[in-house]
């Protein structure tokens, strides 16, 4: 014995998901001719060189964005040290007057 009832959907809601495939694939031709290239990346930032240099090659380079990567995690590492006592010392400071 089924108990489950079938969904009765209107019938233009069937049909829904491939009129808005439809156009969306209509719109893309028009935003590539409209939009070049080039402009899509006008206005974004350029990459800069690591802090110890760009390097003679794509490893040395790669090294030295290494680097710069561990200085960052050890920066954040500190820093959470650094809150972390002076939440202790604050918890310390309100339960003991």
């Amino acid at each position: 014995m089924n108990l489950r009832r079938p969904i009765h959907r209107p019938v233009w809601l069937h049909a829904l998901p491939r009129v808005i495939a439809r156009f969306i694939a209509s719109l893309v031709p028009f935003v590539v001719a409209v939009a070049p290239f080039s402009a899509l990346a006008a206005g974004l930032p350029t990459m800069e060189d690591p802090s110890r240099g760009a390097g003679s090659g794509i490893l040395q380079t790669l090294q030295n964005y290494g680097y710069d990567i561990v200085m960052l995690v050890a920066l954040l590492v500190i820093a959470s040290m650094f809150i972390g006592i002076c939440y202790q010392r604050l918890w310390a400071l309100l339960r003991n007057p």
